[in-house]
């Protein structure tokens, strides 16, 4: 203080004067830092999900009521009901639209935010990402179109993705966009398909009847798990038919839908997948060794099918390279298979085993 009463007045006005304005350059400095910190793309996606859970969560009539059912919700009503910024707000440098849809999946709600800013950015979805024209072969390894369906087949192919912090590799995309993945577990206990008594046998060797069978138990109680999955992983997982009708290694046309389980969250893999992903032209029954030829399901370890034998009632067929008819009593691992709404968002990876896709 004795130091500032000896300065020259005139110049104690320049220090003071000085001083202030620097305090204000700093104010005006930091200021900036969190007036002009980029918002991305993904945070107004992120933004419009967080405005639907809100707007939603005390408008639960409004929700849809059956499996499987959607509705959606665009920016313009969430920002009218006063839980979201107009978008501009957001984003300056584009003209942005944007909805959420809400999808009800098993009684759990999966919401879908999708923005479109024109050529600056549109939000894009993993069934676009991966049915493209440039993916799509028609020879060697690669991803084949059947119909409205697209197949992964060959022995090297891209198809990984992760799910539930889990590895699991798309089989197929169906007609509705739905992706359906089988799991590829790191470590998988062993289980029996069943070990019931067999009248027919006279022995617990099991019986080949999925509907009752102990490994549908097995994949009731798997998709009930906590630990393997959250309710967020849940509301991913599309129900789905089940086709769980049986037959003979001969059979050179599948029979395995003759039998429908209706909506189902979690199944098992149908044999004749397994001879589907192989692109060797020999392979026409499901048995047939030439199925392990250019097959990427030929290297997964052991695990069963969903497929009785029709003529054995204690025999379902398993994957251990080959599909092979065996008892249902023996232990083999549980590969579970689901569907994923191709609507969900892609966030990244290329689907190798080193860069899987990833989901947002």
């Amino acid at each position: 203080m004795n130091f500032i009463k000896k300065i020259n007045p005139k110049n104690r006005i320049y220090i003071l004067g000085g001083s202030i304005i620097a305090f204000f350059i700093f104010v005006i400095g930091i200021a900036s830092i969190f007036t002009n910190s980029k918002v991305t793309y993904e945070d107004v996606e992120q933004k419009m999900k967080n405005a639907a859970q809100i707007y939603y969560k005390n408008r639960t009539e409004k929700l849809p009521e059956q499996d499987g059912n959607t509705v959606t919700i665009t920016a313009e009503e969430l920002v009218e009901s006063g839980n979201l910024k107009s978008l501009d707000k957001y984003i300056k440098d584009a003209t942005c639209t944007g909805y959420v849809k809400v999808m009800n999946n098993n009684s759990f709600y999966l919401y879908l935010p999708y923005l479109d800013c024109g050529e600056s950015y549109k939000s894009t979805t993993l069934y676009s990402k991966i049915v493209s024209p440039s993916k799509i072969v028609t020879s060697g390894n690669g991803l084949y179109q059947s119909d409205d369906e697209f197949i992964f087949r060959g022995e090297y192919v891209d198809n990984y993705v992760t799910f539930a912090n889990q590895s699991w590799r798309i089989i197929k995309v169906n007609s509705d966009h739905s992706l359906r993945l089988i799991h590829i577990p790191n470590e998988e206990k062993a289980v029996k398909w069943d070990n019931r008594y067999n009248i027919e046998t006279d022995n617990s060797d099991g019986i080949n009847n999925y509907l009752v069978s102990r490994i549908r138990d097995r994949v009731v109680n798997r998709y009930n798990d906590k630990k393997f999955f959250t309710d967020t992983n849940r509301s991913y997982i599309i129900s789905h038919n089940v086709c769980i009708g049986k037959r003979i290694a001969k059979d050179e046309n599948s029979v395995e839908c003759s039998q429908i389980l209706e909506q189902q969250p979690l199944s098992l893999l149908r044999v004749s997948e397994f001879m589907n992903a192989s692109i060797d032209p020999n392979c026409i029954k499901i048995t047939e060794n030439s199925c392990m030829n250019y097959n990427w399901m030929a290297k997964l370890s052991s695990f069963w099918t969903i497929t009785g034998h029709s003529l054995e009632s204690n025999y379902v067929y398993r994957i251990n390279g080959t599909a092979s008819k065996t008892k249902t009593n023996t232990q083999y691992g549980l590969n579970v298979v689901l569907h994923l709404s191709g609507d969900i968002l892609y966030k990244s990876g290329d689907g190798t085993s080193k860069n899987p896709y990833v989901i947002k």
